[in-house]
């Protein structure tokens, strides 16, 4: 009977082994999870300092045409971005359900205009597929990639870093 018992022990302790390495190597990472004209479209935690309703903007002359302006923050000023006119996607309309998603990391900050925020979902990061062929545009190289439902992963670290949205004195 020791001998059934021992070999039975022993099966159940490599079940147990591959349960725990197959639920330490699967890991899910968190997004919010926004819109951009007609897409969804994603940003990881880590670069969001907040979500903020779009109040007022205060409009900031001879900058690129993606610079909306400024908007004041707990007073604290922040450039907001036009992602839509950056990607070249259709015009940006404020609405109520405008809001800004405030991006930053230890040397830049700035807000980001959606079309309204969705949800805060939790995706499969070895999931995500590269990027579309149909997808040539600016998007790409900010793209982190594309769940199998078409939401789009932005790289926020890349857009805090990317010299062509940091606007110079």
């Amino acid at each position: 009977m020791d001998d059934k018992q021992s070999l039975l022990q022993k099966r159940a302790d490599k079940l147990a082994e591959k349960a725990y390495e197959t639920q330490e190597s699967h890991t899910t990472i968190d997004v919010v999870r926004f819109k951009l004209a007609d897409e969804c479209y994603a940003l990881e935690p880590d670069y969001i300092e907040e979500v903020y309703p779009l109040k007022e903007i205060t409009p900031l002359p001879c900058t690129p045409p993606f610079v909306l302006g400024l908007i004041n923050v707990r007073r604290r000023i922040t450039t907001v971005i036009d992602l839509k006119y950056f990607f070249g996607l259709p015009g940006t309309v404020l609405t109520p359900q405008s809001k800004v998603i405030i991006l930053r990391d230890n040397e830049h900050e700035f807000a980001i205009v959606t079309d309204g925020i969705e949800s805060v979902a939790t995706i499969d990061p070895e999931a995500l597929q590269p990027a579309l062929p149909t997808l040539t545009d600016i998007r790409q190289q900010f793209l982190r990639g594309i769940t199998a439902d078409k939401l789009i992963v932005l790289d926020g670290k890349k857009l805090l870093t990317n010299e062509n949205l940091i606007v110079k004195a």
